[in-house]
């Protein structure tokens, strides 16, 4: 038996992973239930579940240990893969989850929490890519972060992810294919 199989959006942040999630929602892909609220930076919303997104950030600020984190993690997992809620007029065949974030935590999720679940639901990946120098401008001129900071961050977050999916199924989407709306399709081909 299998279940639905996870999509996760990968990306520093600023790299168009928002109108991917939202894209998927459309495709009939379940990224969650509660959504971080659209706001003067992004307009047309997050779609970050915010259980997700919360979880994340518990973990990455040290609110919660490790132990805690992957316990928290395998349950959230364990119930978005059993119990997808499918928008009205779709299957519930994938579900998925965005959130910058989970470039800092994919590699300890899939040694603690994927594994657990390798037979029945393995992850498929979608990775976002932009020049690093226009996420640094983009995460300063709307957050106002100091340049080096987030070329630091960036680099960290290519990095961890360039290690965590060797030997992994992943689509590789430019950021100059979602503006002109043809990542759309390479995605609905994708699934």
């Amino acid at each position: 038996m299998t279940g639905p199989f996870p999509i996760l959006v990968l990306g520093p942040g600023r790299c168009g992973s928002s109108t991917v999630a939202k894209w998927l929602i459309d495709l009939g892909v379940n990224m969650g239930a509660r959504f971080r609220a659209a706001d003067a930076i992004n307009p047309h919303g997050y779609w970050e579940d915010l259980d997700w997104r919360d979880l994340n950030a518990a973990y990455l600020d040290r609110v919660i240990p490790e132990d805690w984190y992957c316990w928290l993690a395998e349950r959230l997992y364990r119930e978005r893969a059993w119990r997808p809620a499918a928008p009205v007029g779709h299957d519930a065949n994938e579900w998925g989850m965005k959130d910058p974030r989970l470039c800092d935590t994919l590699a300890l999720l899939q040694r603690r929490v994927f594994g657990i679940f390798t037979e029945v639901f393995q992850p498929r990946f979608i990775r976002l890519r932009r020049d690093p120098e226009d996420v640094a401008a983009s995460m300063t001129r709307c957050f106002g972060f100091p340049h080096e900071e987030v070329m630091r961050v960036i680099r960290k977050r290519a990095y961890l992810l360039d290690q965590a999916l060797v030997d992994q199924t992943v689509l590789d989407i430019q950021f100059v294919d979602i503006v002109s709306g043809e990542a759309r399709d390479i995605i609905k081909e994708w699934l």
